[in-house]
């Protein structure tokens, strides 16, 4: 007995016919009859009999039909018990880098938190090389990374493009003329620490145009850089989306490159081909793509 077989006799308990059950539960009229009587056969008792087009239930068939219902009923409401189970014990972790979780995420958060909020939530901050790690490992469900994933080793989802602006303080000379690459040499330059990948992805511009910059600072802090710019200390690479809100306050401006097309660098959202796709994955990926579907290709594969 399974439970599709109840289901079929309950609903032809109900409308005592054949044919109007086999439309309700898009079947043919053969495979109704097939399931009452493989029931029939499994009862040992004849449960339904035609009259003419009304189909009627035996005494047998009567006395089934209050336990047929119950069972469907228990079963729908296990069905609502574990759902709510699974709502109070469903856990989503997500690693990402601070200025993703800072300038990426919150409305994204927010949105799902409102909808799933008895599931918990965590979120690790680390950088592009840290994330891959824990999402190789099984530590984390997803990645959101800005640096490229070991190729084959995981699922990857490209999501956006943050455009890297050079940042000066606002006493820099106002000039509409690009600055030329040889010029930014002679500049002092305020920096992520290296071995960082906001770092190695700037280490690569230089290499790419043969530029040996003058490094006065490194600092592992957005905000840090910021305030160093400030106060004069140098210009800094920094997303345009990090430093946003500054340059429409007037608090510091960007400075356009001659010789150099725009930096931009794309974020990947990343998960084990092996891992289990769970609910609140797909959920939180469904989030990501709503908010950046535009740049969104490909498939995460779960």
């Amino acid at each position: 007995m399974n439970f599709s077989t109840l289901k079929t006799f309950v609903l032809l308990a109900q409308n005592g016919s054949f044919s109007k059950t086999a439309r309700t539960l898009h079947l043919s009229q053969p495979a109704v009859s097939h399931q009452i009587k493989l029931l029939e056969e499994e009862m040992k008792q004849a449960l339904v009999e035609r009259k003419g087009r009304i189909t009627q239930l035996t005494t047998a068939g009567q006395l089934l039909l209050p336990y047929a219902q119950r069972i469907l009923s228990l079963l729908a409401e296990s069905k609502t018990a574990l759902s709510e189970l699974e709502d109070e014990g469903r856990k989503l972790s997500i690693g990402a880098g601070t200025t993703t979780i800072i300038f990426r995420l919150p409305d994204l958060i927010q949105n799902f938190k409102a909808r799933f909020p008895k599931v918990e939530l965590v979120i690790k901050a680390g950088s592009s090389k840290e994330v891959t790690e824990l999402v190789l490992n099984g530590s984390l469900d997803l990645g959101l990374i800005t640096t490229p994933a070991p190729p084959g080793a995981l699922k990857s989802l490209p999501l956006y493009e943050d455009e890297i602006l050079l940042i000066a303080p606002v006493s820099w000379p106002q000039s509409q003329t690009p600055l030329p690459l040889r010029e930014l040499e002679k500049q002092p330059l305020i920096l992520f620490p290296r071995g960082s990948g906001f770092r190695d992805f700037i280490e690569l511009f230089f290499r790419t145009h043969g530029l040996h910059p003058k490094v006065v600072l490194e600092l592992d802090s957005m905000e840090g850089i910021k305030q160093m710019i400030r106060i004069g200390m140098g210009l800094s690479f920094l997303p345009q989306v990090a430093v946003a809100k500054e340059i429409y306050a007037e608090e510091l401006i960007s400075l356009p490159l001659a010789e150099a097309d725009g930096l931009y660098r794309t974020t990947h959202l990343i998960a084990s081909p092996d891992k289990f796709w769970t609910t609140m994955m797909t959920e939180f990926t469904t989030l990501l793509k709503a908010k950046f579907g535009p740049a969104a290709t490909g498939q995460t594969g779960h």
